[in-house]
């Protein structure tokens, strides 16, 4: 199966990092950088999962997932939070997503927690 990746993060570094890695273990990587640009992209990319970043200029991760919902394309995309703050404090704006990974992260875990949720998702 072709597993789509939506990659929304504003540090260029990061989201090729992430690119190249996730191509490498067979994704398909598409990438925005921030949540407008994402929101755009989402009916065109069909992605299985979104991974997003929640500080981000111009659409934050908050309002980029609180969009995603009230698209009828979005409403069922997993997305995987990422922050260098603790998910306390991305939990206290951010709701219904799948999972959170805090940065800086091991690979290793971003990939079990990928697979975790797309194998989850009703798609």
């Amino acid at each position: 199966m072709n597993r789509v990746v939506l990659v929304v993060d504003d540090e260029p570094g990061m989201v090729a990092v992430l690119s190249r890695l996730l191509a490498d273990e067979g994704w398909t990587v598409h990438s925005a950088h921030d949540g407008a640009e994402a929101l755009l992209l989402v009916g065109r990319s069909a992605p299985h999962v979104i991974l997003a970043d929640y500080i981000m200029p111009i659409m934050d991760g908050a309002d980029f997932v609180q969009a995603l919902r009230r698209d009828p394309a979005g409403r069922a995309i997993p997305v995987v939070m990422m922050s260098g703050l603790p998910e306390s404090m991305v939990k206290r704006k951010v709701r219904h997503y799948a999972a959170f990974v805090r940065k800086p992260f091991a690979f290793d875990e971003l990939l079990r927690t990928l697979t975790r949720v797309t194998s989850h998702a009703k798609r």
